[in-house]
């Protein structure tokens, strides 16, 4: 077993948060183009200080270009990536992550699973507009 200077029921508490955030955060990640900005919204991380959100071109960033804090606010809107407007000519890749603070260091509970969309100027893809599921 490694050795992370935590106790073992804050072990616990944290792997059960881990399950939740992750639930939470890929239950209802949701990604829409308003007429200038990308609009990302994801449910509430019940354990969650805090989120970390992601916004590259093509692949998820390394870096977040937002960081939220505190866990009630569960949306963001871009219009800039790098100082420029988003090109909507290309696909851009969104992923959130919730984390929490434990003795004063972020510890990542979960990340969402990486989403893509396609600018209208793209020409080569689109964005899928429903989806049924039948048993």
């Amino acid at each position: 077993m490694e050795d992370d200077g935590l106790d073992s029921a804050k072990r616990l508490v944290l792997e059960a948060a881990k399950k939740e955030a992750g639930e939470a955060l890929n239950e209802r990640l949701t990604i829409s183009w308003s007429s200038t900005k990308l609009n990302i919204k994801w449910n509430k991380a019940a354990a969650a200080d805090g989120y970390d959100v992601y916004v590259q071109y093509d692949k998820a960033g390394s870096s977040p270009v937002k960081t939220i804090t505190g866990s009630k606010v569960t949306t963001f809107s871009i219009n800039k990536l790098k100082g420029k407007k988003l090109d909507r000519k290309k696909i851009i890749c969104v992923k959130v992550a919730a984390y929490k603070l434990v003795d004063d260091e972020k510890v990542v509970l979960a990340e969402s699973l990486p989403m893509y969309v396609a600018g209208a100027g793209n020409t080569k893809y689109t964005n899928i507009k429903s989806i049924k599921l039948s048993k």
